[in-house]
């Protein structure tokens, strides 16, 4: 539950994860201390399961609660000239995000921002979230 509210502290305990997202596959880096940190998240899934790839050009997003990234970097695989804003409270899942989103060439367009570090002028296209449900359950 901590790596909801907590910056981790433990050590991080680096692994890779598959999954295919949108017909296209992905290894993703995680960790401990983060969400999901041993699969893709079933509930990130079915929302790309029953969301088709968003259209439109110069596309601003937001993933919300972006854990080590795969909304924020499917989004900008399938929208290449989309920005992104993955916006978390956790440290390291921000820190694997950028790792991941550098792993995907998706790093100049993927922001990995702390919610007091989005600028609150900023307005978005699309919002795009898989918030926990289960918090400690």
């Amino acid at each position: 539950m901590s790596h909801y509210f907590e910056a981790p502290t433990g050590p991080e305990h680096r692994r890779t994860i598959n999954a295919t997202i949108w017909e296209r596959d992905y290894t993703l880096t995680t960790a401990r201390g983060v969400f999901s940190g041993s699969r893709l998240d079933p509930g990130t899934a079915v929302l790309f399961r029953a969301t088709p790839p968003p259209v439109g050009a110069g596309l601003r997003m937001l993933d919300l609660g972006c854990g080590v990234g795969p909304i924020a970097i499917a989004l900008a695989t399938e929208c290449p000239d989309a920005t992104i804003d993955a916006v978390d409270i956790n440290p390291r899942a921000l820190e694997l995000t950028q790792v991941n989103a550098r792993a995907h060439g998706v790093h100049d367009r993927v922001r990995a921002l702390l919610p007091d570090d989005v600028d609150d002028q900023t307005r978005y296209d699309q919002i795009w979230s898989n918030p926990p449900i289960r918090i400690g359950k």
